[in-house]
């Protein structure tokens, strides 16, 4: 049991990254030289790419299949690891059956891709994919290019295999759809942008409709006869919480407001709606002599006169910690300093050591591990540390490569993960 306990203590499944590169390393050891060597990859989880990922790939002479399972797959990289080595990617819905992709997987293993290229008339603007692709018997080759006028004749298609050669023709149609936001337009513009996050890429998405990781588009719809439906307005009414109900803490002080016999509690839950408790006014001497035993002890006055605080771990109010001074200033300037490959590797561990590597003082890394000592999770104090980080320095990480993964991850965390022990909570407090 003991055994058992401390494995469970160790153990982060965190449905974060999936450490993909080391498993990938051990299957190209694998390869018998002179015979093709093919890899089947199932995931389903987000995956972190480090420094030559592809470049090993593609040395490792290794065609890689990619089944993708699920609605959280790092999509993207799975095909251009495919497309990289000369295999396929297939995708699976949650509710789909993966035995038929995996079939397919097994028929196209069974023979040789056929190198294509396409050949246009005249001289296309762009041409979609840049590099010529590798197809299989029965699969579907799906070719884009634009032209500033339009043009005429065929389109050939060219594929080879050793030293077998096939080629196709496809005359092009006489009239086509030619408005500047078609179906076809859509899909070439589509996969024009895939994977870019530039301004022309933003600019395409916009006119072209797309939904992209650059661009949202949020629909409202007016009932043009609510008026005469007679339906009651929704009007939502600030309640009245008791302290420490539901996990939302605890009244840590009063502050006093323009005289003791007026005075306000404050709570501040965890998601950092500040609601007013209660109002004490009119209160006899025994009341005000109570209230002004409460505020009398020394304190640190906020920029608001009324105010107090019991807070969640992550969303504890404070001052910027550049504008303060902090040491974590520093810090905060050498994460914002990482670029995608540092923030990715530095996710795929989720460890104090990996913070210390990057610079955390060690007296601000022994106290993390005074929190995991409390029975906290490595990987739960790394990622409440850099969020109230984030909040602390906007100057330094706001806009940085490394704060929508803090975001991500702190939105990924339960509410009793949130909620720490008192003295994990105490510990960390003192940090800040």
């Amino acid at each position: 049991l003991g055994r058992a306990r401390t494995l469970l203590e160790k153990l982060e499944a965190d449905m974060g990254g999936t450490n993909l590169e080391d498993a990938l390393q051990k299957a190209y050891g694998t390869h018998a030289p002179g015979r093709r060597h093919d890899i089947l990859l199932v995931t389903d989880g987000e995956v972190y790419e480090g420094a030559g990922f592809h470049d090993k790939a593609k040395k490792s002479g290794c065609r890689i299949f990619c089944v993708g399972v699920g609605s959280a797959v790092s999509e993207g990289l799975l095909k251009r690891l495919s497309q990289e080595t000369g295999g396929m990617a297939e995708f699976v819905t949650p509710n789909e059956d993966m035995a038929e992709k995996i079939l397919r997987h097994f028929q196209r293993m069974g023979l040789s891709s056929l190198e294509a290229a396409a050949a246009w008339p005249g001289r296309p603007d762009w041409v979609w994919p840049k590099k010529a692709p590798r197809i299989f018997h029965g699969d579907t080759a799906v070719f884009f290019a634009r032209f500033a006028q339009k043009p005429c004749g065929s389109m050939k298609l060219a594929a080879s295999a050793g030293e077998d050669a096939f080629s196709w023709e496809c005359p092009l149609p006489g009239s086509a759809d030619e408005t500047v936001i078609s179906d076809v337009a859509r899909m070439a513009v589509r996969k024009r942008v895939a994977g870019r996050e530039d301004d022309a890429a933003a600019d395409l998405a916009v006119k072209y409709g797309l939904v992209t990781p650059l661009t949202n588009y949020l629909l409202v719809e007016e009932n043009e006869n609510k008026d005469a439906l007679g339906l009651p307005e929704l009007r939502a009414v600030p309640q009245m919480m008791a302290a420490g109900y539901g996990g939302f803490g605890t009244v840590g002080a009063v502050c006093e407001s323009r005289s003791a016999a007026e005075a306000v509690l404050f709570c501040i839950r965890p998601d950092g709606i500040r609601e007013s408790v209660s109002f004490l006014k009119d209160l006899g001497s025994m009341a005000a002599d109570a209230v002004k035993n409460a505020v009398s002890r020394p304190r640190k006055r906020a920029k608001s006169e009324e105010r107090c605080a019991c807070e969640s771990l992550d969303e504890k109010p404070s001052a910027n910690m550049s504008d303060a001074g902090s040491t974590f200033s520093a810090f905060a300037q050498k994460l914002a300093a990482l670029d995608a490959a540092g923030v990715k590797a530095l996710f795929g561990k989720k460890t104090v050591a990996a913070l210390e590597a990057l610079g955390l003082e060690g007296d601000a890394a022994s106290t993390l591990r005074e929190v995991i000592a409390e029975g906290v999770g490595e990987r739960v104090v790394f990622i409440l540390f850099l969020k109230r980080l984030l909040d602390g320095c906007p100057d330094e990480l706001g806009g940085s490569v490394i704060a929508p993964y803090i975001a991500r991850s702190h939105g990924r965390l339960s509410a009793a993960e949130k909620n720490l022990p008192r003295k994990a909570r105490d510990l960390f407090d003192g940090l800040f």
